[in-house]
């Protein structure tokens, strides 16, 4: 039993390790971008070093964030640092901030659970929560107020594999 139990558990991590190395190689451009629905809406206003296009708009309800680079490499290195200071959810210690000092793009949330909005008394925290890189590009998105983290994710996932 205990056999048969290990097989199963080691069967569903290989099948969640192929999943999550899906990721693509290739170079993509804004124009491959907009086919995938996204309507954008305007740019970041901040550089963020050696990224060619930075930008946010909406898709399926909800703001999300493209910031494209030259290759893959420079995405998995400095579109990994960029991604995880937009997406710094940090401790309230002063008013009501709960995002980092690198983050550009914000939303008003309440305290009822993740992703649930509220005024701004309650507390200020990073508008995207997730992120994924794919090829070149760092997608990042804003949560539904019905969604846990995975679910973020997931929607980022699903997203990206629509990418020709």
């Amino acid at each position: 039993m205990k056999k048969i139990l290990f097989f199963i558990i080691l069967l569903i991590f290989v099948s969640c390790s192929q999943e999550e190395s899906k990721d693509s190689n290739k170079i993509y451009s804004m124009d491959e971008v907009a086919v995938i629905g996204i309507k954008i809406k305007g740019d970041f206003e901040t550089n963020f070093p050696e990224s060619t296009d930075s930008k946010w708009g909406f898709l399926k309800g909800r703001e999300i964030a493209i910031i494209r680079y030259p290759t893959v490499e420079l995405a998995l290195t400095l579109g990994k640092t960029v991604a995880e200071e937009q997406t710094e959810l940090i401790e309230v210690v002063e008013k009501n901030i709960a995002h980092g000092p690198k983050v550009e793009r914000k939303e008003c949330r309440g305290h009822a659970g993740y992703g649930i909005h509220g005024n701004c008394s309650s507390r200020r925290e990073p508008m995207y929560t997730e992120y994924i890189i794919y090829g070149n590009l760092v997608i990042m998105a804003e949560p539904l107020a019905t969604e846990e983290p995975e679910d973020t994710l997931g929607f980022l996932q699903e997203t990206a594999d629509k990418l020709p």
